[in-house]
């Protein structure tokens, strides 16, 4: 379907830009849920810490590998817009 592989090959500033701006928001959202909500232990934290340390590791991937890791880290970038109204959901529950 697709035969030119430039855009694969050659990360834009604007991929690796967001790239760098989910690896801030992860950090962010991760000091903040251990800093605020103090959950350690429950199945709940413990997965969402785990997401969290993957995420920056996709993010980190996307940046050094490159290639095909970077559009992909970018596109779940999407999915993490709401994490943050996630979190103050949770934080509003437990506070």
């Amino acid at each position: 379907m697709f035969t030119n592989t430039f855009c694969r090959d050659k990360p834009t500033d604007l991929q690796l830009s967001g790239n760098s701006i989910v690896i801030g928001i992860m950090v962010y959202d991760l000091i903040a849920q251990l800093v605020l909500v103090r959950d350690y232990i429950s199945a709940a934290a413990l997965q969402n810490y785990l997401h969290h340390f993957l995420s920056i590791f996709g993010a980190f991937t996307g940046i050094y590998v490159g290639r095909f890791f970077g559009p992909i880290s970018n596109v779940t970038m999407v999915t993490e817009f709401t994490t943050t109204f996630v979190n103050l959901r949770w934080l509003l529950y437990f506070h």
